[in-house]
């Protein structure tokens, strides 16, 4: 069926800056390709409206974008944030206890997480408001939202009770208890979500791990809720895709990303790696000279905190946070990609948008996952389809990675350059593909 009118409500849209945009810039783009007509509803989420170029050249292929400011007091809690972040840093830069204190006590408590939602509300209501005003009661086929924030989720739920829409998708880039514990968050935005889940016609996430997890957290009856939950992989699109060969003499690992912390634990710490370079350099296995680790993103200090650890500072390049773009030529230079995510039993299927960028520049990926959990969904498609290694903590893997290092760096010795992943075996992580699969879902 063809000619669906479809409106996707999604906070994070093209052209957007960030890892959050993609999805439903890019399954939209498809859909629209295959004949349907798309809206979209999208808002302002950071003050610096960064414009991302591959993305804002998507946007000729939508009907109508509509973007709407979040709620005021959205941004002045960003703003008031970043003042206490800051104002945290000064503290513990000159040791002031009490200050950092009142620092960590508005930037990560039981009161902020019950604000952040009561403002979610607002800005919901908000764009309530303005799907009367610009769509004057327009009746869609099909309505898809994306959390987070809560509140595309809430307007969804409007939609389907005002019968505005025949079906109703609720999509789930990551599960509330992503970055914090389920049972520490506020008991409205828990309510919300079960009525997300229960009035919902279909619901999305985007790996099998998310899909136990949501069932698991949910109260609602988890046959009832299982028949209705698919999953749908983030994927790549072919259309980015950049061509450039590693050309430094040096073997070259990239990290492009941020390192996410949890109940004051970083969940993505990759210090196995640098432990694995500082042995092969001991054991002779490789020369410190002729390595280098490129990190792009936010958190450079602390890389270089765990660098200094292993006595491997020198190695590291630092390029700060870089626009998607410079990020993808950035590893398409590079010789092996490294993606470091986390898999435990309060949260599985962690597959980081940044694994799909080095499936489009196609370079090898080393892949490491703490945790208690082994058995990772990330491992599992790592090796179903030869992108290269991963490594659980949780798992004897530790040799193997040493021995894969090792390898990877005598081929690019001896060749020049380390052999490019297959294209033929990431087809299905392709948005052309995945937009087939979003439309059996509307379809049905």
């Amino acid at each position: 069926m063809k000619d669906t009118k479809i409106l996707i409500i999604s906070p994070y849209f093209a052209p957007e800056n960030g890892t959050a945009t993609k999805r439903f810039t890019k399954i939209g783009k498809y859909l629209s390709k295959r004949g349907h007509h798309i809206t979209v509803l999208s808002s302002k989420m950071s003050i610096n409206h960064n414009v991302d170029p591959l993305l804002k050249r998507d946007l000729k292929w939508f009907e109508k974008v509509v973007c709407v400011n979040q709620h005021y007091l959205y941004y002045l809690s960003i703003q008031l944030m970043n003042k206490i972040k800051s104002y945290g840093e000064s503290a513990k830069k000159k040791k002031n206890h009490k200050a950092r204190g009142i620092s960590s006590f508005f930037m990560n408590n039981k009161m902020s997480r019950i604000w952040w939602t009561c403002i979610d509300y607002l800005s919901a209501r908000k764009m309530i408001r303005v799907i009367k005003k610009e769509f004057k009661e327009t009746k869609f086929d099909v309505v898809i939202t994306t959390y987070s924030p809560i509140s595309a989720h809430m307007i969804g739920m409007y939609m389907k009770k005002q019968h505005l829409c025949k079906k109703w998708i609720a999509d789930y880039r990551d599960t509330l208890g992503t970055l914090t514990p389920y049972k520490q968050l506020p008991k409205l935005l828990l309510k919300i979500n079960s009525q997300v889940l229960k009035l919902s016609d279909v619901i999305t996430v985007v790996s099998r791990g998310q899909k136990y997890q949501l069932i698991k957290e949910s109260m609602l009856k988890k046959n009832e809720l299982r028949k209705k939950i698919y999953v749908i992989y983030n994927g790549f699109d072919e259309e980015e895709r950049v061509i450039h060969l590693p050309t430094e003499e040096k073997f070259t690992i990239a990290y492009c990303g941020s390192l996410y912390k949890k109940e004051g634990v970083f969940h993505n710490y990759p210090v196995t790696l640098f432990k694995a370079i500082s042995e092969l350099i001991q054991d002779e296995h490789i020369k410190k000279e002729n390595i280098n680790f490129i990190y792009a993103g936010n958190d450079f200090l602390i890389m270089k905190s765990l660098a200094e650890q292993f006595n491997l500072e020198s190695i590291l390049l630092n390029l700060g946070y870089v626009s998607r773009k410079k990020s993808l030529e950035t590893q398409a230079k590079s010789d092996i990609i490294l993606i470091s995510v986390w898999n435990n039993s309060e949260m599985r299927g962690i597959i980081s948008g940044k694994f799909y960028e080095a499936i489009l520049v196609r370079r090898p990926i080393l892949a490491i996952v703490s945790g208690k959990e082994g058995k990772s969904e990330l491992k599992n498609i790592i090796n179903n389809c030869h992108l290269g290694f991963c490594l659980e903590e949780a798992a004897d893997d530790y040799a193997k990675l040493k021995m894969w290092l090792k390898e990877k760096y005598e081929e690019k010795k001896q060749q020049g350059i380390v052999r490019e992943i297959s294209p033929n075996n990431v087809k299905r992580f392709q948005y052309d593909y995945i937009a087939k699969e979003v439309e059996k879902l509307i379809e049905f």
